[in-house]
């Protein structure tokens, strides 16, 4: 006995309209049938009769089983030609078919686009184009695994309690006028060497010390006077004037010390005071900077009852 190709399961399938009729013209069980149709058409419990009929039928298509008359299915026009004789009458007509797109693409369940990739024509208008995927994450997995790199962490913060005893009717006022953090002086030039590092270390120990001399009082204002940076940007120039600046280090540098300072040195007086008030004013060397500084006290202290940071551009 002949062997049934798959060639000829299918052609019966499409003629018959069903497993049962095609299983009647070849004389074989329903279930060789259907078995043979979802080598073809995928698993047959997974589709639709019509998007497995579809399926069957572009297969059958692509193999010439349908013929060739315009429009196969599964397949689009490309081009058609006319071709005419010595008189000008229509001798013939072609149709150039083509293999048309597949359904519309979507990114497979659990993948992420990594990458497209496009193939343009003279008028930059698409042609073709590449999507690449990869696995994504499991936002599961990932959310588990940010809590498991934490477990044990312990801030470097630690809260700064208030004073024991402090006087309600008190006040201490600070003032921190004419910083200048980042200027630099050569001692051979000027007669004493300064820079960021001596800065740090004599206006913070200075700072520190006053404060602690202080009487611890209810409130405790610190009152930026302005010139808390030579410099106010990278330019090393003043705004108005535009006379050189001799500054120790880039922009970056000089203010991550002068924020760093002004924090050490609104912790003395929250160590030493009921409140602490701060208000950073403006001068010629910082017009820019004095704000930044003031904003970033204000989110460094942003969970701090007993500081209070005031940013509004007046001068009370």
């Amino acid at each position: 006995m002949t062997p049934v190709t798959t060639e000829a399961v299918v052609s019966a399938y499409l003629a018959a309209g069903s497993f049962a009729g095609a299983a009647k013209s070849l004389g074989m069980p329903e279930a060789t049938v259907r078995f043979r149709i979802s080598k073809v058409s995928g698993p047959v419990r997974e589709k639709s009769s019509e998007a497995r009929f579809a399926t069957v039928q572009a297969w059958a298509a692509e193999r010439g089983l349908l013929g060739f008359k315009p429009v196969l299915p599964g397949f689009t026009v490309k081009r058609t030609t006319t071709q005419y004789d010595a008189d000008g009458e229509v001798s013939g007509r072609f149709v150039t078919q083509a293999k048309a797109p597949g359904a519309k693409g979507a990114v497979p369940a659990g993948h992420v686009v990594k990458g497209i990739s496009q193939l343009l024509d003279a008028e930059g208008r698409v042609t073709q184009q590449w999507v690449k995927t990869r696995e994504g994450r499991d936002p599961i997995a990932v959310s588990e695994a940010i809590k498991a790199a934490f477990v044990g962490y312990r801030t470097r913060h630690k809260v700064i309690p208030a004073p024991a005893a402090a006087s309600a009717d008190l006040m201490m006022l600070l003032p921190l006028a004419d910083w200048y953090i980042g200027a630099h002086s050569w001692g051979r030039e000027t007669g004493i060497d300064w820079d960021l590092r001596i800065a740090e270390e004599v206006i913070g120990r200075a700072v520190e010390n006053v404060v602690e001399r202080s009487p611890a009082s209810g409130l405790g204002v610190v009152l930026g006077g302005g010139d808390l940076m030579h410099a106010d940007n990278q330019n090393n120039r003043t705004a108005k004037s535009g006379n050189q600046l001799d500054v120790d280090g880039r922009y970056d540098k000089v203010f991550e010390v002068a924020a760093r300072m002004t924090v050490r040195t609104v912790d003395a007086m929250l160590r030493r005071h009921e409140r602490v008030l701060v208000h950073i004013l403006k001068r010629n060397h910082d017009h820019h900077c004095s704000v930044a500084i003031a904003h970033h006290l204000k989110a460094w202290y942003w969970n701090e009852p007993r500081v209070e940071v005031h940013i509004d551009p007046g001068l009370f």
